[in-house]
């Protein structure tokens, strides 16, 4: 029985499509992931009104996808897993949350509260990222700068750069256990400054 021209190319095409390496390959879903720190311990505030400055980022970790140190000078973005916010936006929200919760001010304003205060909290991510270097034993690494100043001071004058770095094993490399880490690592850096400011 003959086959018409139509029915060939049919035919062609399907095989086409069976055939080894035609197959459209299906990608991985992309994973989103939000820093979430301890919940803090409330204690005596400073009679301050801040204002918290949104959260610079070094443009070495200022992106959504995990960044992976693999060795010297080796590093790379993994595109499908990605924490949920550009980190500036995410840590800025996270910090100040967290700052009310645990009274370290009598008040804390966000960057786009437009009341007046004198008082202003400066912060910067310099470091973010997994160190996978030594692949037995994956760390978080995060490293931050404060800076409390008068509003009417320069940046970077009239303040005390308040510098801070963790580095925290993780129980592994995966996504999940990478977030642990930077999770545990915020809330030391969060709680070495509460005590210093109250200090």
């Amino acid at each position: 029985m003959k086959l018409g021209g139509r029915s060939v190319t049919v035919v062609l095409i399907c095989a086409a499509l069976l055939a080894p390496g035609c197959v459209a390959k299906k990608y991985p879903d992309k994973s989103r992931y939000l820093i979430e720190p301890a919940t803090p311990a409330a204690a005596r505030s400073l009679e301050e009104v801040v204002r918290l400055e949104r959260v610079r980022v070094s443009p070495l970790y200022d992106s959504k996808g995990f960044v992976y140190r693999l060795g010297s000078g080796r590093y790379e973005t993994d595109y499908y897993n990605e924490f949920y916010a550009f980190p500036g936006t995410m840590f800025g929200e996270v910090i100040l949350d967290w700052l009310r919760e645990a009274h370290v001010f009598s008040e804390l304003r966000g960057p786009d509260d437009p009341a007046p205060t004198n008082v202003l909290l400066a912060a910067r991510i310099d470091r973010l990222h997994a160190d996978l270097s030594d692949r037995k034993q994956p760390r978080a690494v995060l490293a931050m700068t404060f800076e409390l100043r008068r509003a009417d001071a320069k940046a970077g004058g009239g303040g005390e750069a308040l510098v801070y770095e963790s580095s925290v094993p993780t129980t592994g490399s995966q996504p999940q256990a990478l977030l642990d880490g930077w999770s545990a690592a915020l809330t030391e850096i969060l709680r070495r400054l509460a005590r210093d400011l109250r200090a």
